[in-house]
């Protein structure tokens, strides 16, 4: 008797929780038709993938896959070029952390070229403190 009750209880949570992920899952391809991406920027991928982060969160878009293929679709031609490996055979885990720290590495600024870039190019003019250690933490 106690082991039907238990069976019973197993079968009702495995059924709950097939409906909750069929519910995510038809809420993240919603998701999906309505989120716009910004072009990704070359210039400050890990700007750019805060805001991306952000806006995935915000349209409750979690599925790894469903992350990577909507970050793919932001993407210009050039970039995926150069990430084609990525897209082309990801990883089985981890797809979107993957493409993230590639587009960071390929597209960020190594530590030399930010010392450098801090040593010549910052201006120290009429800035206060305050702006001029965020500009150089940038």
């Amino acid at each position: 008797m106690k082991d039907d009750k238990e069976a019973t209880l197993q079968e009702q949570l495995n059924t709950t929780m097939v409906e909750n992920n069929q519910i995510e899952s038809k809420h993240e391809v919603a998701a999906m038709d309505i989120i716009k991406l910004p072009t990704f920027l070359q210039t400050g991928p890990e700007l750019w993938f805060a805001q991306i982060e952000g806006l995935l969160h915000v349209h409750r878009i979690t599925v790894d896959a469903s992350k990577l293929y909507t970050v793919i679709t932001a993407l210009d031609h050039n970039t995926l070029h150069q990430v084609a490996d990525i897209v082309k055979c990801p990883p089985i885990t981890d797809k979107f952390i993957m493409l993230k720290k590639e587009l960071i590495k390929r597209f960020g600024e190594s530590k030399h070229k930010q010392l450098v870039k801090l040593l010549t190019n910052l201006e120290l003019s009429n800035k206060r403190p305050t702006q001029l250690l965020r500009e150089m933490r940038n």
